[in-house]
């Protein structure tokens, strides 16, 4: 993976990404991915927590410079705190997805960090690697781009609604919130 995927994402409008995970040693190897590959035209923020994300969402949202992508890992503070991430992304029209380790093994079990990474909502099933790695963080953003970049404008807003139903299925919804069917509709309009 090369800056392409991150040049798609800037010509795609993704000019403002907010990576979220409570390891220091992911956000360090995000950050060294991140320098040697993306374009001047994407603004990248960091959140060690999903306090600080969801802080910085709706900061950035209130102030008219909203996040377009959200990369938050699954187990922050609670085992689920990337789902309200994620949701809050998406409330605040950006793009979210979830980076989480899958465990292969019992030793892996036991750090919490596993083989693979699971992006989702994508099609790209497990991605090798750990995201202390800075090129498992070239896998996470090609897929990222790979379910949001192609096509054409109809193509990405009904990738992105796509995603909110998935979203709505993966954290087990009974169905679509109404402040996701808003930013549903929000993204027809656009």
């Amino acid at each position: 993976m090369n800056m392409a995927t991150l040049d798609g994402l800037a010509r795609i409008g993704i000019t403002k990404i907010l990576v979220a995970d409570d390891r220091a040693e992911n956000i360090a190897a995000a950050k060294e991915y991140l320098g040697k590959h993306c374009p001047k035209e994407i603004t990248i923020e960091y959140a060690s927590s999903a306090a600080e994300a969801m802080h910085k969402i709706k900061a950035a949202f209130a102030e008219g410079d909203r996040f377009k992508l959200v990369v938050s890992d699954l187990e922050m503070e609670e085992p689920e705190s990337g789902h309200k991430v994620v949701r809050c992304a998406i409330e605040h029209l950006a793009l979210g997805f979830i980076a989480t380790g899958r465990v292969a093994t019992a030793e892996q079990e036991a750090d919490g960090h596993g083989s693979q990474v699971s992006v989702v909502p994508s099609e790209s099933g497990a991605i090798k690697g750990t995201k202390d790695k800075p090129e498992t963080w070239g896998k996470i953003f090609s897929a990222a781009y790979a379910h949001i970049g192609c096509g054409n404008e109809m193509d990405m807003k009904m990738k992105i609604f796509r995603s909110m139903e998935r979203f709505a299925l993966y954290t087990k919804m009974e169905k679509m919130p109404d402040s996701l069917v808003r930013v549903a509709m929000a993204l027809y309009k656009r």
